[in-house]
């Protein structure tokens, strides 16, 4: 259990600066933390664990409140939202090359309809 936190802080990059801030970083290597010694209790003993679960909220679900324990941006890291708006950008483009390619085909049977 006690490499949880300095691996989750090594994780999220979290420096002398981030500490007990209210910036993603912080918060989110606090429920890194977190979800790291639930998942080392449970093993042992539910009851520690869900302690675990009780305590952490309470001292961090307010402090932490823009950056919940199950909230989004903790979840996808920044290679994730990556990927997703690279992934939207090109199904963008695959939509409009379709479309674009529509419209040119129906422009040329209309034309070709106009000379017969």
């Amino acid at each position: 259990m006690n490499r949880c936190e300095k691996d989750a802080q090594s994780y999220w990059e979290v420096g002398d600066i981030d500490e007990n801030t209210q910036t993603r970083k912080f918060c989110c290597s606090k429920w890194d933390t977190l979800k790291c010694m639930v998942n080392i209790a449970k093993r042992c003993d539910t009851n520690y664990s869900e302690k675990l679960t009780v305590l952490y909220d309470s001292a961090y679900s307010d402090f932490c409140s823009e950056y919940g324990r199950r909230s989004a941006t903790c979840a996808l890291r920044w290679w994730s939202i990556t990927l997703i708006v690279i992934g939207s950008i090109l199904v963008i483009g695959v939509i409009f090359a379709c479309v674009l390619n529509r419209l040119r085909r129906r422009r040329k049977q209309q034309i070709g309809n106009y000379h017969t």
